[in-house]
């Protein structure tokens, strides 16, 4: 307990005579915690994932890999931008992979759309391109806070950021102050 309360696992304080005091709280925290690591999920409705992608194939390619991870997840699809953001406005996914180079809306304006319209914070996004870092600039850029990902689609690289934010969203649900 010593050790959890200085790495600040546990919050905690010592008394003028020397004993350890540790808040109920981050006890309960830290079982829930605990919990939630050991298999406890969201429901796979609560879970939503957005595709947005103009190349059928890829988004097929998408879906059947995502789907192999088995996670607890409801993946939805749109074509461009705009569909993309009816379907945000729709389903409020927890997490969006979007390209950048689209028909009709690009994934340029659609996340200035979404930085504009506040319902940015709570959602994690990668940007899958070829486009490199010069080419983006040139383009306007895009949001701090969106990712970026260089084609082809480094799949395992994109299963630990969709499994970590899964994560994060499960303990955040569950474990909530």
């Amino acid at each position: 307990v010593q050790a959890w309360v200085k790495s600040g696992l546990l919050s905690g304080w010592k008394t003028a005579g020397g004993h350890r005091r540790i808040t109920r709280e981050s006890i309960e925290k830290m079982l829930c915690e605990r919990e939630v690591s050991a298999g406890s999920s969201l429901p796979t409705a609560a879970n939503k994932l957005l595709i947005i992608d103009d190349d059928p194939k890829l988004i097929l390619l998408y879906e059947m890999t995502i789907k192999n991870w088995s996670l607890p997840l409801t993946i939805i699809t749109a074509q461009d931008g705009f569909e993309g953001l009816v379907q945000i406005g729709q389903v409020q996914p927890f997490f969006i992979i979007t390209d950048l180079m689209m028909s009709a809306m690009d994934g340029f304006e659609m996340l200035r759309s979404l930085e504009k319209s506040g319902t940015f914070d709570d959602v994690q996004i990668v940007a899958v391109t070829f486009l490199d870092d010069e080419e983006i600039e040139v383009r306007g850029g895009i949001p701090e806070k969106v990712e970026v990902l260089g084609k082809p689609v480094p799949f395992d690289r994109l299963e630990v950021m969709i499994r970590k934010a899964l994560s994060e969203r499960m303990i955040t649900s569950q474990c909530q102050d």
